[in-house]
């Protein structure tokens, strides 16, 4: 039986979103969850719906900067690589890009962090080569081919990281669309979409001025203010308008065209993602058991029948420039 016969049919369910979590989303939430869920619904992967323009079998990751790729990335590199023998497989460094057309590059050089670099390197790529984007952190559990069959674009939800808690409003939605994991043909009009929504965001940009709350927020005590300011800066400038642009693309009806729930490619930390802001103990935890890998023993933890891939969420881009 393949894997996707197992998946909820039911966006709410599958997503964790039937019980206390699904009553504390604002209405703005509500009418996301609405959107995301009808595209689900309708477009269910146990319907095998054939795919009349499938997306090319390349896979694409990027590693940034002087420091070599660390050893766990490679071995979540060849795990894609030996589960997709007929695919191609990039892993893009610096040199690379070079050799692509990039109207984000612009922004690209004057970004001021790995995370920006990669967020607009990786919609570069795809706009020129198609394929699947995976972040390195990203480890395989089954084979992308099944999703290539139904769709020609996908993205993936993921709970709201700690990272991205840049104000109150953020606790509204308690899941967002993350950049991590995206698969689309070359040209897709949905990466113009996002190049103008990171262009009106890089210029209502105004700096890094923390709030009272971004500064002594439990969660962001122990980090340094340099990494606040950089968190702060990608979240705004890449990271949020990669999510309203998702949104606003799926305003319209989309065939063969789907956002997942955090199970396909984030089933780490899927689970109630507003109390966990609330237990100090919880980073820590968490912390150890990405790092650990014994991440079964822990409650956030939601591999299933049909995860895909597993995101790591190691956010090695932080302090990286």
């Amino acid at each position: 039986m393949e894997a996707f016969a197992h998946a909820p049919k039911d966006f709410k369910t599958a997503a964790g979103l039937t019980g206390f979590l699904g009553h504390l989303c604002s209405q703005s939430a509500k009418e996301q969850i609405h959107l995301f869920a009808n595209t689900y619904e309708r477009q269910h992967p146990a319907k095998k719906l054939p795919c009349p323009d499938p997306i090319p079998k390349i896979i694409h990751q990027i590693w940034l900067g002087p420091k070599p790729l660390p050893k766990d990335y490679q071995a979540y590199g060849l795990g894609w690589q030996k589960k997709h023998p007929s695919w191609e497989y990039r892993l893009w460094r610096e040199r690379d890009l070079e050799t692509i057309p990039f109207k984000e590059k612009p922004y690209y050089d004057e970004a001021q962090s790995y995370g920006e670099k990669s967020d607009l390197a990786r919609i570069a790529i795809l706009r020129h080569c198609g394929g699947v984007y995976l972040d390195v952190d990203m480890e395989c559990v089954t084979p992308l081919d099944p999703l290539r069959s139904r769709y020609q674009a996908a993205f993936c939800l993921r709970s709201i990281p700690v990272l991205y808690l840049a104000s109150r409003k953020d606790y509204e939605l308690p899941y967002i669309c993350c950049n991590s994991f995206m698969m689309m043909r070359p040209h897709a009009p949905f990466l113009d979409l996002y190049f103008e929504k990171v262009a009106g965001s890089w210029q209502a940009y105004s700096g890094n001025n923390l709030t009272w709350r971004e500064r002594y927020h439990p969660v962001r005590l122990t980090m340094p203010l340099a990494a606040l300011e950089e968190i702060k800066r990608v979240v705004l400038r890449t990271y949020r308008p990669f999510h309203q642009s998702v949104f606003d693309y799926f305003r319209t009806d989309r065939d063969h065209e789907i956002v997942l729930p955090p199970p396909f490619f984030n089933p780490i930390d899927t689970q109630r993602s507003y109390s966990k802001y609330l237990i100090p103990f919880y980073f820590k935890a968490l912390s150890y058991a990405l790092k650990s890998r014994k991440t079964s023993f822990f409650p956030f933890h939601q591999v299933t029948p049909y995860t895909i891939g597993i995101h790591h969420s190691k956010a090695t881009w932080i302090g990286g420039l």
